[in-house]
């Protein structure tokens, strides 16, 4: 079970803001934080997503007094508290229980001097390329995971292996406002590789989908495998069995369970070939003379029921993927395919009846058409349960009736995934009746 945090209290946040905000409502809560420019919305978020990736860089560059972590499972708060030394100094004091930190100078020298022992140059205050992988742009967080079996790293890292134990256990994702490039737990400022936008933009989740079909359908495969195997065996065990009534009618109920999975699936864009004609087995049935044939019949059927089960929850992911896109896209369509991930077609209506003509290349998508597929695709694919969701500003580039669907859409995605979202927006129309959702900055500012 992972660690969840509970609460987080702020003090003197910009050097004048405290706020006491509490994330345990319920399982599966959405929060909403609204305030007027300034009060530190973003910077909340930042500092929840800094936390759980061990991102220590990010609390030195910012501005406050205190800020308590309060973890489930835990009796005390993990405390930062920042020290001020002169004018242009300041440490940071990182206590929970027994446990201390201080980020120092001497902690911060080890940080400005890491490519002077690991193998990796810096390109920017919080950024690095590996030699070996230099598509990809690394932070400080990164760096301890690709290289923590390095002697410099495990010397620099030997004082919080406490505190790396306790997060590495917190799931979140920090999905910024600058998503359309970087949609990911690492905040990259500048220059962004070319790796980069292909895997965090909307081409990233085309094939991210593409890879979850064909996941299930391997999965399927070797499901599929495993009962053609074990066949002879559990064909035995139903023909020892003795007769019983009914057969028919189960067999029927097999072949509609089938009929209908098929059926979904196909229009999902999951399967494209059936895996039988239930006309030929009914010709079958009718052809059937004695009780065995019955029972070999439904071992055939029951094991195509339960391989196809196997894609049942990737459906269920589609269905609410293109659903609700479909609805929300005026004049665009959106396919799913095993080949490709999915794919964007015109809508056309033609005498009352759609119809479909050459696909629209994700490039030539709006802004605030690719953010509206990428925040759903990334939210109902690409999130692990237990997963604190932190989104920055969502009713960037979204229609307003966009805005007033999107917490809806949430609920509907938090019924198949489970995850927490705290959501900072200036919005009134992204609340659209939530109230009872909504934290508001302005009132806890006690000055």
């Amino acid at each position: 079970m992972s660690n969840k945090i509970t609460r987080i209290e702020i003090k003197k946040l910009f050097g004048m803001f405290n706020y006491n905000i509490d994330l345990t409502s319920k399982e599966n809560f959405i929060k909403i934080i609204t305030a007027p420019n300034g009060y530190g919305k973003s910077t909340i978020l930042k500092i929840i997503e800094a936390f759980a990736q061990n991102n220590l860089l990010f609390f030195i560059h910012t501005d406050f007094q205190e800020i308590r972590f309060f973890i489930s499972n835990q009796n005390k708060p993990i405390t930062f508290r920042k020290i001020k030394r002169n004018y242009y100094i300041d440490e940071i004091n990182i206590t929970f229980l027994h446990n201390k930190l201080l980020l120092d100078s001497n902690f911060f020298d080890a940080i400005a001097n890491l490519e002077n022992f690991l193998p990796i140059y810096r390109i920017g205050e919080n950024q690095w390329k590996s030699f070996d992988s230099e598509d990809i742009i690394l932070t400080f967080p990164e760096i301890l995971r690709k290289f923590k079996n390095h002697t410099s790293i495990f010397e620099l890292t030997r004082n919080f292996e406490w505190l790396i134990e306790i997060t590495q256990q917190i799931q979140v994702l920090y999905i910024s406002t600058n998503r359309l490039i970087n949609f990911s737990h690492m905040q990259n400022y500048g220059e962004v590789s070319d790796y980069e936008k292909n895997s965090l933009t909307i081409f990233g989740l085309q094939n991210s989908i593409q890879e979850l079909i064909q996941q299930s359908l391997r999965i399927q495969f070797t499901e599929n495998r495993k009962r053609e195997a074990s066949f002879p065996e559990r064909l035995l065990k139903q023909l020892d069995k003795s007769n019983t009534s009914n057969r028919t009618t189960k067999i029927f109920s097999l072949l509609t369970k089938i009929s209908k999975y098929e059926e979904n699936f196909q229009d999902l864009g999951i399967l494209s070939n059936v895996a039988l004609n239930p006309n030929s087995i009914q010709s079958l049935i009718l052809h059937i003379k004695d009780n065995t044939g019955e029972k070999v019949l439904e071992v055939y059927l029951t094991d195509i029921v339960e391989r196809l089960a196997k894609l049942e929850p990737l459906a269920k992911k589609i269905s609410l993927f293109t659903q609700n896109l479909n609805t929300l896209l005026s004049f665009k369509y959106i396919k799913v395919s095993p080949e490709i991930g999915f794919e964007i077609y015109p809508k056309i209506y033609p005498m009352g009846k759609q119809k479909y003509i050459k696909n629209i290349s994700l490039d030539e998508l709006s802004s605030g058409e690719q953010h509206l597929i990428l925040l759903i695709g990334k939210l109902i694919f690409n999130i692990d349960s237990d997963t604190l969701v932190l989104i920055d500003e969502p009713e960037i580039s979204l229609h307003p009736a966009w805005q007033e669907e999107f917490v809806n859409i949430l609920i509907k995605i938090q019924e198949i995934n489970s995850f927490s979202v705290v959501i900072a927006t200036h919005a009134p129309a992204l609340i659209n009746g939530n109230w009872d959702n909504v934290l508001e900055l302005s009132e806890q500012y006690l000055g």
